[in-house]
């Protein structure tokens, strides 16, 4: 990511955050050292991350719909 899209997303600024509620100086250090993965657009455009989020939904995040919704 560019440092301009970073800034309108306040990355720094969540990272702050996150590091805030480390558990140690070590942990909120490695927190605010993370940067953006730039890859992701790789295995979107490859096909692969989409159908593994789409299980993961449909076996995590809608259970609780299905146990309703069953007859």
């Amino acid at each position: 990511m560019n440092p301009h899209a970073l800034e309108v997303l306040e990355f720094a600024r969540v990272l702050d955050l996150v590091a805030g509620n480390a558990g140690t100086a070590a942990g909120a250090a490695r927190v605010r050292g993370l940067k953006p993965w730039e890859h992701w657009v790789t295995y979107v455009g490859a096909g692969t991350l989409l159908p593994r989020l789409r299980v993961l939904l449909d076996e995590f995040a809608f259970a609780p719909l299905r146990q309703v919704l069953a007859p």
